[in-house]
Formats: structure tokens, C-alpha cells, sequence
């Protein structure tokens, strides 16, 4: 897409280029002002260029080959400081000590937030330590989405999506403002953190006793 796009800009700039020779008198010696918007023109381009270049290196999708790559990625995603929410199935990429180490010391300063189907021990092991445990079984329902935010409720929150795209695992990263889809997952995942505080609501009330 991004050379598909520098393609057409250059196009554009050398057919625009082109047709202003076509009709400039031939053996007419350029003006100073003609020569000052050429350079201003290519200037332009290149400034825009480099603008796209440094944008598609940022915002490129990462692709994981290995477990190890998955595993190195998640790690120093989940690395940042601030809150993050881990939207998963069954957490199965934390089997690792340095993964175990971050999501502790998270937990520890109530910074994290994890959703997944069911219990593991080692959510219970988070939560005694400090961590939002939030589970969706209840839903009779497994999502496919699998999305880590970071950052959680701040201006520079951004969600990491991953998922099979070709028989490899692509990982897209969002951050708020720049794209839909940060909305998307920041919307599911409060939406059940507070399905969750309300059903844990209903269980106080009825545990509570009647007169």
C-alpha cells in the first residue's frame, strides 16, 4: 500500500511537472520564480515522503513467525508502564517466569486487568496480588478477539490486536485517536468489566440476610 501510494504521488508530480514544460516556450530560460516553485514542489514531495515512510515503519504490523517471537513481543508490550487490560482466552502465553514477573509487579500496583473465559490458577495467584480478574463464561460465549491495551484510560492508550492472517500471526497496533478499532476494544473490554461488577453486585444482595 505505501508504494502503491508513493507511485501515485510521484506520478501525479512528474505528470504536473511534464504538462507545465508542454506549454512553457521552447528555449525560454526558466524564470526565477518557476525555478523557486520547482524546488518548492520536490521539497514537498520528499517532506511528504519521509512522512510516509516513518509512518509506515511505525504503524507496519508485526509478524511472528515462532512462539518465541509472540512471547518476546507480548513481553515488552505488557513491559509499560501505566494500566493494561489483557483480553484472552486462557492466558496461555504467560506460561513463562519473565511474563509471570511483570503481570505481578502490575498486579501489585493495581494496575492490571485481565478477561478470559475461565479461572487459571495463575489469575488467582494475580488477584491475591492485586490484579481485576474478570471472566466470561457466563456469556456461553467465546470471543475470537485477542487484544491487549496498555496505557488503559489515558490520552496515549493503544491496544495491540493479534490473530492469524495467512497462516502466520499478525500483530496490529492502535492507539487512541488514530483508529476506530482502539474504540472497538476499549468499549468490549469496559463493557465487561462492568457486566462483572454488576453480577458480583447481585451476589452481595442476595447473600445478604432477610428479616
Amino acid at each position: 500500500m505505501l508504494f502503491m501510494n508513493l507511485l501515485s504521488v510521484y506520478g501525479s508530480v512528474a505528470s504536473l511537472a511534464g504538462l507545465a514544460i508542454t506549454f512553457r516556450e521552447q528555449g525560454k530560460p526558466f524564470s526565477s520564480l518557476e525555478l523557486a516553485l520547482y524546488i518548492v514542489a520536490g521539497m514537498l514531495t520528499l517532506l511528504w515522503s519521509i512522512m510516509a515512510f516513518r509512518s509506515y515503519y511505525k504503524n507496519r504490523p508485526h509478524s511472528c513467525r515462532t512462539e518465541k517471537q509472540i512471547l518476546k513481543y507480548m513481553l515488552k508490550w505488557i513491559s509499560h508502564p501505566g494500566r493494561a487490560v489483557i483480553f484472552t482466552r486462557d492466558m496461555s502465553w504467560t506460561n513463562n517466569d519473565d511474563v509471570k514477573s511483570v503481570l505481578l509487579k502490575k498486579a501489585a500496583a493495581n494496575e492490571l486487568t485481565i478477561i478470559l473465559e475461565h479461572d487459571i490458577p495463575l489469575a488467582d495467584e494475580l488477584r491475591a496480588e492485586g490484579a481485576k480478574i474478570v471472566t466470561y463464561a457466563g456469556l456461553r460465549h467465546t470471543p475470537a478477539s485477542r487484544f491487549t491495551i496498555i496505557n488503559k484510560d489515558r490520552h496515549d492508550a493503544q491496544v495491540a490486536v493479534g490473530g492469524k492472517v495467512d497462516g502466520q500471526h499478525v500483530i496490529h497496533e492502535f492507539q487512541q485517536g488514530h483508529h476506530p478499532f482502539f474504540a472497538v476494544a476499549n468499549d468490549l473490554a469496559d463493557i465487561l468489566i462492568k457486566l462483572d461488577v454488576m453480577s458480583q453486585d447481585k451476589v452481595k444482595e442476595h447473600a445478604l440476610p432477610t428479616c
